[in-house]
């Protein structure tokens, strides 16, 4: 249980909660202005010839407006609410006629495949799908498409849709569960690689610009996952695993996580492991990339000297062992990639 109460996980949901007391309290304010208005109108008109009513006439239509307020404020502060949650209130509204829509589309699916109403029928009931969150029937139906009209105009946009719904299954945002990095990320990988292969495919699709802006959306999501581990592993002092993830990291998202920050937290995890000669080099890097930390680099690489030529001196090899994992070999503090792969 301690591990989902985070910091990060009790302001986001601290800030939801507060976000829906104000939701709240506008809506009481605002019903109650209504219902000050509607008291003042009646007052007003009371006497007057052109707008008089029975009492009891009066007293009705007052009761009624009230309650037709009531209704309509208490509405949008709902609506407002589960947005908050992430629910897609326009699909929500309007369900009751995607699935009237969706019923008469798999009746089209029924004529002759080579009709062209049939085609669009298809994709349009993947579009009702994905509409009512039916994410991975949509995607079946997206790719039916796709594979059954392979050369129509439209392909492009099925294709991309595919992606979209595969990211919509990634787990939500939702205020009382753990963050996403904390969960399994499996269709952001699935969406990621079907934006990528898009792109390929589609370079000059509309949906190009909207499909990058996604697949940034995975990345960020991708390696915040490595962040958490991170420092889950940092918490603990499992140094060797720290180190592995690190380079993962390095390796997969370079402009995400090549940072004063990370490339300081890897020279100490080399440091703590007895790696001497990799936290040199790394210190080294340090200085090379961080001219305002060559101070502090220089006493590190100093300090790491002094524990080598301490350590041969009592017959010990002063750095680290010989037999290694295969990703031990992967070198952030000399490699020189740039790009998020």
């Amino acid at each position: 249980m301690g591990e989902l109460l985070t910091t990060d996980f009790l302001l986001a949901m601290g800030n939801k909660l507060l976000r829906i007391i104000v939701i709240l309290v506008i809506a009481v304010v605002a019903f109650r202005l209504a219902r000050a208005i509607v008291e003042r109108f009646f007052l007003n008109q009371a006497g007057a010839r052109q707008f008089s009513f029975g009492e009891k006439r009066a007293r009705t239509l007052k009761s009624l407006l009230e309650t037709i307020i009531r209704y309509a404020v208490y509405f949008f502060a709902a609506i407002m609410i589960l947005q908050e949650f992430r629910i897609d209130t326009t699909s929500l509204l309007a369900g009751g006629s995607l699935v009237e829509a969706e019923q008469e589309l798999h009746k089209v699916l029924k004529l002759p495949s080579y009709l062209k109403v049939t085609a669009l029928a298809r994709l349009r009931l993947g579009d009702a799908q994905y509409a009512q969150h039916k994410y991975d029937e949509s995607i079946e139906t997206y790719l039916s498409f796709v594979q059954r009209h392979d050369t129509n105009d439209n392909v492009p946009y099925a294709l991309f849709m595919v992606a979209k719904a595969h990211f919509q299954l990634a787990p939500d945002d939702f205020f009382i569960l753990p963050p996403q990095e904390e969960l399994d990320l499996g269709p952001v990988q699935q969406a990621r690689s079907h934006l990528e292969r898009f792109v390929r495919q589609f370079p000059r699709s509309r949906f190009v610009t909207e499909a990058l802006s996604l697949r940034d959306r995975c990345l960020t999501l991708q390696f915040a996952q490595h962040e958490y581990v991170i420092k889950f592993y940092e918490k603990r002092e499992k140094w060797l695993p720290l180190v592995f993830r690190m380079h993962l990291a390095m390796q997969q998202f370079p402009s995400r996580s090549r940072t004063l920050a990370n490339y300081e937290l890897l020279a100490s995890s080399y440091g703590k492991l007895a790696w001497r000669t990799r936290a040199i080099e790394m210190w080294t890097a340090v200085a090379q990339r961080y001219p305002e930390e060559r101070a502090r680099a220089d006493r590190e690489i100093a300090a790491m000297n002094e524990a080598i030529a301490a350590d041969k001196a009592k017959g010990l090899p002063g750095d680290m062992p010989a037999e290694l994992p295969p990703c031990a070999s992967y070198k952030p503090e000399t490699a020189t990639e740039s790009e998020d792969s």
